[in-house]
């Protein structure tokens, strides 16, 4: 574009102090205060001066860069600056830098423009040897002067809603839409009363409302009410001529046209340039978001480990997009100037996607995180009623209640391992901090897979020692000396959960062991009142003081007849002659666990002296 320094340029003005004659450097895209081409007094008798009334409204259901700089008429060259920091808004112009926190928040924004007068210096000031400071040129500090102004005002009107999960956000987008649609009617029909129906008005009291303009309110509107209010009073405030209005948009004239030693805007940014920096600064935005969501959750509130893994991402992503804009802001002047060639500025796009902060990275461990979140959510809402306490150490006061025997914790054991994505983030901030602006290119990141303790396998067993700690519970409904809770507590020999015990007494907390299912009794004689069977417990129970108990049932119910707490043979009589029972062997483990064996064949009991019946 060798050109490019030729053009005069039409810009937004973005709540910037511009005035005719002032000068512009659009390669920093600064103004340049308290130097001028022309004195005040020769400015002030060559000004053209003409009304242009336009007043417009719309409204965005878009939280975009895209659509924020379109609202704002921001062409790609003034959004690049815009992005890199260059630019200081003011005004309504901030609504460029607010954007939403969460994914669960729906946005609407109302626009009001107008437009009051528009102001131009005439021609004979930008004749050839009409300049009053003609060493301007030799500075070389400015590009363009202010040839023209457009003043007017700009309103923006956001509004956001919460949408809870059991809501549809696309839903409620529309409704929202509606809603603030009709703002713009409320004050054309009167002082901006508000004619809503009950199920509308229940509605718009959940809008949040935050507002960016060119006017001086009393107070800011927070509430749609306050808006409707505040919108129906914009056109006073501008004053009965306009006196209020602010610059919105400027004409700009190149330099290099009055004088061939001025400097000059040597190239413009590529627009696809331009593009590719906004996806990435609209992707941290995204990945902010996601952080947001998830630090909100109960499962972050209730466990420090998984909140730290979270704000460390989110403060890592922080600082990279920092440094990111900070690496814009230095290259696109140096671009313009044509000191720099616009691949310095697509080796800082191929960098960033080559460095573990690309969107495609941190989104996949924030996808890995939320299913870790959504287990860990998934137990809780089981578990309502249990308290859940951070990590097991806060039960030292219970320990020593001496109206508590047992502490039963169902316990998380892998919310504390360390997760090497995180490192390699902290690493590469390191490593990038350390080098010089002019070191090597960073080598392109190699993906690790991130190690998930959730799995196929660990949510089985996760589901397992709910069911367990459930059934301890109602075993011990009565028992008052025994607590339940949910904790945390690293341990690599359970990945994923377990059942933690401490007994009265105990100097720690051991791991609730279920008892192994035992085999089924061997029959070994039956009489007409009697049958004689062989307990045999499992090996892997050799540990643990269970006992073993010998139940039948010839009908409904299982009857308890006998126990032993080792290999035995037993004799279960009192039985009725002539009728088939049925057996199992059951054992019972610490806190009143039981674990039972599938049942015997139907044994039936002699007549008299008969030989043993049984019925497969």
């Amino acid at each position: 574009m060798a050109n490019a320094g030729d053009e005069t340029l039409e810009m937004a003005a973005l709540g910037r102090p511009f005035q005719l004659g002032m000068l512009y450097d659009c390669r920093k895209d600064h103004l340049i205060p308290g130097i001028t081409l022309w004195n005040p007094e020769e400015l002030q008798g060559s000004i053209n001066e003409r009304t242009q009334p336009i007043t417009e409204f719309s409204v965005s259901t878009s939280d975009s860069i895209e659509e924020k700089a379109s609202a704002l008429k921001v062409d790609a060259s003034l959004k690049a600056s815009l992005l890199g920091g260059l630019v200081q808004v003011s005004g309504a112009a901030k609504y460029f830098n607010d954007t939403k926190k969460s994914t669960r928040q729906s946005r609407v924004t109302l626009q009001y423009y107008t437009t009051t007068r528009f102001e131009n210096l005439t021609m004979n000031h930008l004749a050839k040897g009409k300049v009053s400071h003609p060493s301007v040129f030799e500075d070389k500090t400015a590009t363009h002067v202010v040839t023209a102004v457009l003043y007017g005002a700009q309103a923006y009107f956001i509004f956001d809603r919460q949408v809870s999960l059991e809501e549809k956000q696309q839903e409620i987008h529309g409704e929202m839409k509606l809603a603030i649609c009709k703002i713009p009617t409320f004050t054309m029909e009167g002082q901006g009363s508000i004619d809503l129906k009950e199920t509308e008005k229940a509605e718009v009291e959940k809008f949040e409302c935050t507002f960016y303009g060119d006017f001086h309110l009393q107070s800011n509107p927070s509430t749609y009410q306050d808006a409707v209010k505040a919108y129906s009073t914009l056109p006073e405030l501008l004053g009965d001529k306009g006196e209020n209005a602010v610059p919105v948009k400027v004409w700009l004239y190149p330099l290099i046209k009055l004088d061939s030693r001025a400097a000059k805007l040597e190239r413009n940014i590529s627009d696809y340039l331009v593009t590719s920096a906004q996806t990435v600064l609209e992707e941290f935005n995204t990945i902010e978001m996601q952080c947001n969501d998830m630090i909100k959750d109960i499962v972050t509130q209730t466990f420090p480990e998984v909140n730290e893994k979270i704000q460390q991402l989110k403060q890592s992503g922080t600082q990279y997009k920092l440094n990111f804009m900070s690496k814009l802001s230095a290259v696109l002047p140096s671009i313009r100037r044509g000191v720099q060639e616009e691949e310095s500025l697509r080796e800082i796009l191929k960098n960033h996607e080559d460095s573990p902060f690309n969107f495609k990275e941190q989104h996949a461990w924030l996808n890995s995180k939320e299913r870790e979140i959504n287990a860990v959510r998934y137990c809780l809402t089981i578990l309502k009623d249990i308290h859940a306490v951070s990590s097991v150490n806060e039960l030292d006061e219970e320990e020593l209640n001496n109206d508590t025997e047992n502490i039963v914790c169902f316990t998380f054991t892998s919310l504390h391992e360390p997760e090497s994505y995180l490192e390699d983030l902290k690493n590469y901030l390191e490593t990038q901090a350390s080098k010089s602006t002019q070191s090597s290119t960073p080598s392109k990141y190699l993906h690790q897979e991130s190690k998930q303790w959730v799995s196929s396998e660990t949510n089985l067993k996760i589901r397992m020692y709910l069911n367990v700690f459930q059934e301890l519970m109602n075993i011990n409904r009565e028992n008052k000396k025994t607590k339940f809770f949910i904790a945390s507590k690293e341990d690599q020999q359970f990945p994923g959960a377990c059942i933690l015990l401490h007994e009265n007494g105990a100097s720690k907390y051991i791991h609730f062991k279920i008892p192994a299912k035992p085999e089924v009794p061997e029959v070994c004689d039956v009489t007409h009142d009697s049958v004689t069977l062989k307990v045999v417990p499992p090996s892997s129970d050799a540990d643990q003081k269970l006992k073993y108990r010998l139940e039948c049932i010839n009908q409904k119910e299982w009857a308890i007849k006998t126990g032993t707490d080792k290999t035995e043979t037993l004799t279960v009589s009192g039985l009725q002659p002539n009728i088939e029972y049925e057996f199992r062997c059951t054992v019972e483990g610490k806190l009143g666990y039981t674990v039972s064996s599938d049942t015997t064949s139907k044994i039936k009991t002699t007549s008299s002296f008969a030989k043993t019946q049984v019925s497969g």
